[in-house]
């Protein structure tokens, strides 16, 4: 399958960046290249915080660690980002202030934003990272987090959708644990709730449905290509919502909720299913075979969300060389070379090698050398 992009796309990249108390940058202003640009250096020295920074502009939050409270620099009590996006040719210029556990500000173009959510989807970002094979293997709620992360960043419906059924959900759930035990729950009070859930579920539901059903495809087609067509894979939407509407889910489970003290049923776990020749992802594949099906599933994710947000996203690819083989690494290259045609970060700790793989494509990039929070 061919991602030929077409030429209506909005371009967007990142021109200029500034980190000051971000992990362990304290003072540092890079200007990148608009096409590729490869990170490298020793592990520790600051390649994977330099693309965190680049997510946080993107998202408002980081991809690597759970709270602010974690990117500030050790010696600091705030973190500051300074950065010029060019966006189909015009500037802005975007700052976050953050002091964690009282300041979290981001500004457009002199505009304070009010919430995040107003922020996410401006600037379309995909990461991919040695991390997330085990993120999407593990636990359910990541691969739900994949889902919501992405789709999130080009549907404001879902978006919106998301943050009522969760704060609804955990006021059931509150009622449920505070009256663990209890026979006589306020049926009145929890079948009101249970109402509400129902629309903002249904939009869930449908927006992940759509979303595997498109991605499934090009992921497909991005393997075979990475591979060469060793491995048949697939990935499948798995939800309760497929068979029964939500308000059904939870009266059925009603009685097991009361029980548990939580809401046992619903979109909030739903699942994804990753297989390769039939077999479940986790049970067959090698190392080499997990992070190709991973790559794979980001680069059908980046195809996805250029084509629904009709921007090019930043794709941000953490050390994604290693454990590949040299065809398949040939095979990325040659993907990234023909069929991406955004702006590419990349990080790898060989300095010597990666010149001489990047040297034969025809693509312009830049190099950038880290050592302890320093680049050159």
């Amino acid at each position: 399958m061919s991602q030929k992009t077409p030429p209506d796309i909005t371009p967007l990249s990142l021109s200029k960046l500034k980190l000051i108390n971000y992990k362990n940058y304290e003072n540092q202003s890079i200007e990148f290249h608009p096409r590729l640009n490869a990170i490298l250096g020793l592990n520790g020295s600051g390649k994977t915080n330099l693309l965190d920074a680049i997510h946080y502009l993107s998202i408002g939050k980081s991809y690597f660690s759970s709270s602010d409270r974690y990117v500030k620099n050790l010696n600091a009590d705030f973190f500051r980002l300074e950065a010029v996006l060019v966006v189909n040719e015009e500037q802005d210029n975007m700052i976050v202030k953050c002091k964690p556990g009282s300041l979290k500000e981001l500004e457009v173009n002199g505009k304070k934003l009010n919430k995040i959510s107003e922020h996410v989807g401006r600037y379309p970002c995909v990461v991919i990272s040695p991390s997330d094979i085990q993120l999407l293997l593990d636990a359910s709620i990541d691969r739900r987090a994949f889902m919501d992360k992405t789709i999130a960043q080009y549907d404001k419906a879902y978006l919106l959708a998301l943050s009522s059924y969760n704060r609804l959900l955990k006021q059931r759930n509150a009622y449920l644990k505070n009256n663990l035990g209890n026979r006589n729950l306020d049926e009145v009070w929890i079948s009101a709730i249970d109402d509400k859930m129902e629309q903002p579920a249904q939009v869930i539901h449908d927006s992940r449905k759509k979303f595997i059903e498109e991605i499934g495809p090009i992921f497909k087609s991005y393997y075979k290509k990475l591979s060469k067509g060793k491995e048949a894979c697939m990935v499948a939407y798995q939800s309760g919502l497929q068979e029964h509407s939500i308000k059904e889910i939870l009266a059925l489970n009603r009685e097991k909720d009361r029980i548990m003290g939580r809401t046992t049923g619903g979109v909030h776990k739903d699942d994804l299913l990753f297989s390769m020749n039939d077999e479940r992802l986790k049970l067959y594949g090698s190392q080499g075979q997990l992070k190709t099906y991973v790559l794979a599933l980001k680069l059908a994710q980046y195809a996805v969300m250029q084509a629904a947000s009709n921007m090019y996203p930043l794709l941000l690819m953490d050390d994604v060389f290693d454990k590949l083989d040299h065809e398949r690494v040939s095979h990325l290259l040659q993907v990234l070379s023909e069929e991406i045609s955004g702006q590419v970060f990349l990080t790898d700790k060989d300095v010597k090698t990666i010149p001489m793989i990047l040297d034969p494509l025809s693509i312009d990039y830049s190099i950038f050398e880290v050592e302890k929070g320093n680049i050159e």
